[in-house]
């Protein structure tokens, strides 16, 4: 499935990226033409990426599916998680990381992933020249992390339902997306023994919250506040 759906895609995106090109270089290639290539290359974009969470949806929701676990430290996940983004959405991010954290027994890859979702919803909801912090700190047996934004926040009502699939809050409708980030981001925290949950942020926004567990590899946990 995964083939059939991403291979006419990127067959499509670059006979289009190379019309764009072609104009770039000098090319005669009208101007209006240009334009709509390079439109049409951004809708194609966001189509591979609501392609992209739809696949990801249904293979954690597939029961072949298991984390690969290992020890990790998480500064180098969230290393992984900022080099993906742009150079300046990178200006953007703030670390508010506790010393001496203790490595995490994860899917290095698949945690990645979930905090890299939280972290482009932050980004995405806060004004362009707002903050988005990214902290770390141990609690018991637990490594909190979280992802703090500066924008509308999460109204109490929706705190639950954010994680929802296909869910689309109040500050959301002009938006794009398949509302299926932060529903991703949970699956992969639960499958790990962790607990997601958002709060209020001060002076504003909202915090997004996972707990991993220290050390040692726990295949139970859920959603909690």
């Amino acid at each position: 499935m995964s083939h059939e759906l991403k291979t006419p895609l990127a067959a499509a995106t670059a006979r289009i990226g190379g019309l764009v090109e072609a104009g770039g270089s000098g090319e005669d290639v009208p101007a209006r033409v240009r334009e709509e290539a390079a439109a049409a290359l951004a809708d194609l974009a966001r189509l591979d990426g609501a392609i992209g969470d739809l696949l990801d949806m249904s293979q954690l929701e597939s029961d072949a599916w298991r984390p690969r676990f290992e020890p990790c430290d998480v500064s180098d996940v969230l290393g992984t998680v900022l080099a993906k983004l742009p150079e300046v959405a990178r200006g953007r991010v703030r670390f508010e990381l506790a010393e001496g954290l203790p490595p995490v027994t994860v899917d290095f890859a698949q945690v990645a992933r979930a905090l890299a979702n939280l972290v482009e919803n932050a980004l995405t909801y806060s004004g362009p020249s707002e903050p988005v912090i990214i902290g770390a700190r141990t609690i018991g047996p637990d490594v909190v992390i979280w992802v703090e934004d500066r924008g509308p926040g999460v109204p109490d009502a929706e705190k639950r339902a954010v994680f929802e699939k296909f869910h689309r809050g109040s500050a959301s409708a002009a938006v794009p997306g398949t509302g299926l980030g932060l529903t991703i981001a949970a699956a992969i925290v639960r499958a790990h023994g962790g607990r997601v949950w958002v709060e209020d942020a001060v002076p504003r926004g909202a915090r997004f919250m996972v707990t991993l567990r220290a050390g040692e590899r726990v295949m139970s946990g859920g959603e909690g506040e």
